[in-house]
């Protein structure tokens, strides 16, 4: 059994690296060329006070972007990566911390299932921009990981036998990074608000709470609010949803259409959209087959369903899933209720939620199977037992293998395009200065895989993204060559 779960280990691993590997041919593109040149001329600050006066009040997000400015472009290779195996690192650092009281879960079994979450996770990203365009993997994907690391911290803090000492360091620490993480997106500062609430919450429902847990929750709680406060405070958001309106035709609902477009989202997310129910429902599989493997008839089986005596699974599974539907429908209000619609990239932390509530209800499922002895185990080589186990076997196979294939089909392309890219950067960077520069249009663009405005668009016809590049490259005119397109 041992050798399968490697043989696992190793599928996944290298589905994982084949994202990554695109992701080594990332470059600037788009919305990176106006916050690069934004921070040049004003600096990291300036651009955040800018920015917030005139566009959102997400001062940790456009903070970052020019602090990198220096670091461009080389950067935007490296950030995929960055989140990629930071969320590995932070899914296994949570699943150390609940496997051992909660989940009942071996050292082994702890590495594969954060390999096999991380990899679901990522090949349920609800766009390509979350994996690829570093626009959209600094407020959306990046935090990902720290919250989740933030999650396995507070656990910890919990789990400890006597009381901890909250000190003034380390309060100061949380309430920090929850500070910061929620100038990240308006979704990480909604849901920050909401998820420290519910553990505020959950600490009064309790008997004789732990004093240090409610100056955890307490300064969370704190943090987390004035983060909201700032951001939902900026004068910008006011232009920005100006412009999106105008732009994309979308309308700010009443109350009664923002309250029906926000239970119509929330579900969809849970029981519609259908290549994100794919990856959860193999969530959902594969942990019922890793519970299975890890425990094995005999003692270890024993042992774990007595590990679960006298805990309700099902209202366990019901908390979980009403718990969920909350923060997803907090992480949609924000753009619900400012636009009337929501982004495609702006649902990274809805997929990643939703893929950690199906493998738990699977886990949950397989306790509830094995305490009840599950008759067909018993019977387990009749031939429909033996199907169905096969049958998960092989998804568990197909799926970072058909990943694996896809992403390889783009090897090419995304290559090629990284040399044309680094070559047009080495002219363009030479010609700083010049009243005009004419732009050949690449024969393949990352823009286009990422449905993004290109800065040398086949038309023609210049995009705002094109004197973007213009001004960063400090250029006074980008012209678009499209005859030989």
């Amino acid at each position: 059994m041992r050798r399968l779960l490697f043989a696992y280990a190793v599928l996944f691993s290298l589905a994982i690296a084949s994202f990554a590997w695109l992701g080594t041919n990332s470059r600037m593109v788009a919305d990176d060329y106006c916050t690069a040149a934004e921070a040049r001329e004003l600096g990291a600050w300036g651009s955040v006070v800018m920015r917030y006066e005139r566009w959102s009040g997400l001062y940790a997000n456009f903070f970052i972007k020019g602090a990198v400015e220096p670091l461009q472009p080389g950067v935007h290779a490296w950030l995929p990566a960055i989140f990629m195996f930071g969320l590995i690192a932070a899914l296994r650092l949570l699943l150390l911390q609940l496997g051992g009281s909660v989940l009942r879960l071996s050292a082994d079994g702890v590495g594969i299932a954060a390999l096999a979450l991380a990899f679901f996770i990522l090949n349920a990203a609800p766009s390509r921009q979350n994996l690829y365009w570093s626009a959209a993997i600094i407020p959306y994907s990046l935090p990902l990981p720290v919250l989740l690391t933030l999650i396995a911290y507070v656990t910890w803090f919990a789990r400890q036998a006597r009381p901890a000492i909250l000190t003034v360091a380390s309060a100061a620490l949380l309430g920090s990074l929850t500070f910061v993480l929620g100038g990240m997106s308006e979704i990480v500062a909604t849901g920050q608000v909401v998820g420290w609430g519910i553990f505020l919450l959950s600490l009064m429902m309790t008997r004789s709470p732990r004093h240090d847990l409610w100056a955890l929750a307490l300064v969370g709680l704190f943090a987390a609010s004035a983060a909201f406060i700032v951001v939902a405070a900026a004068p910008g958001n006011f232009v920005r949803q100006q412009v999106v309106i105008e732009r994309f035709g979308d309308t700010r609902p009443s109350l009664l259409g923002f309250v029906e477009r926000l239970v119509t989202f929330t579900v969809s997310l849970f029981f519609i959209e259908t290549y994100g129910l794919a990856n959860q429902g193999a969530a959902f599989l594969g942990a019922i087959a890793l519970a299975f493997c890890l425990h094995r008839p005999g003692d270890a089986r024993r042992a774990w369903v007595e590990a679960w005596q006298g805990r309700p699974v099902g209202r366990w599974a019901l908390l979980a899933g009403l718990l969920a539907l909350l923060m997803v429908a907090a992480a949609l209000a924000p753009s619900l209720y400012a636009t009337g619609n929501v982004s495609s990239r702006t649902l990274m932390s809805s997929r990643l939620l939703l893929t950690l509530l199906f493998a738990w209800w699977g886990w949950l499922a397989a306790v509830a199977m094995a305490r009840r002895g599950f008759p067909g185990l018993k019977r387990a080589r009749r031939p429909v037992y033996r199907l169905v186990a096969l049958s998960v076997g092989l998804l568990m196979v197909f799926m970072p293998l058909y990943a694996l294939v896809y992403n390889g089909s783009y090897i090419d392309r995304f290559a090629a395009y990284a040399r044309d890219w680094e070559a047009r950067h080495a002219l363009l960077t030479a010609s700083a200065g010049q009243e005009e520069v004419q732009l050949t249009p690449l024969a393949w663009s990352l823009d286009d895989y990422l449905e993004l405005e290109r800065i040398d668009p086949p038309s023609g016809e210049p995009s705002g993204m094109t004197f973007c590049a213009a001004r960063y490259y400090g250029i006074g005119r980008l012209l678009i060559d499209s005859s030989g397109f």
